[in-house]
């Protein structure tokens, strides 16, 4: 779900009472790398929304191997 302020999405994670993993970053590039095939993970790790990406993949292994 696309919030439009920031902030947004964690509110209605705990209005909701569910885990909130994190925000990604609108970010231009990411739709024309995926438009290419291309994630921008992996052809821009140093990016913001890929370092965010990161952070919510590892909230996501904790919680498994908690």
């Amino acid at each position: 779900m696309i919030f439009s302020g920031k902030g947004d999405g964690e509110k209605q994670a705990k209005e909701m009472d569910v885990l909130f993993l994190g925000a990604l970053p609108l970010n231009i590039e990411t739709i024309a790398l995926a438009d290419k095939g291309k994630p921008i993970i992996i052809e821009k790790p140093e990016a913001d929304i890929s370092i965010a990406m990161m952070k919510i993949i590892g909230r996501i292994q904790n919680i498994f191997t908690d």
